[in-house]
């Protein structure tokens, strides 16, 4: 397991691999909360945390966004291309780049 991007809040860092899983671990002892249930493609970007939602994208050019405390998948956002960047969050708005040339705005609460 090789990760590739971090985000650390209370107490858990949050991590994708090149494998495609994504991870919350304890920061004191290491073990794992949760992980993806199945492999979302690999994560070449930070994850961000925001009001108890982990947010990431993928190279399969998905925006995902997660449960932090249980890790269950709340929304996905499909791009037409890979997504490098690392989401920003103001107000209730995601902004976000992808491969495919735009720059995302989408609500974060749908």
């Amino acid at each position: 397991m090789l990760a590739v991007s971090t985000a650390i809040s209370d107490g858990t860092v949050y991590f994708g691999t090149y494998g495609g899983t994504f991870y919350a671990l304890e920061t004191e002892t290491g073990n794992i909360r949760w992980t993806s249930e199945k492999p979302i493609g690999t994560i070449n970007c930070d994850p961000i945390v925001v009001d108890g939602t982990v947010m990431v994208g993928d190279l399969r050019g998905h925006l995902r966004a997660f449960d932090a405390s249980t890790g269950e998948q709340l929304w996905t956002y499909r791009t037409g291309n890979a997504v490098h960047s690392t989401p920003v969050v103001t107000d209730d708005t995601i902004y976000f780049g992808s491969n495919d040339g735009y720059i995302y705005a989408i609500e974060r609460t749908s």
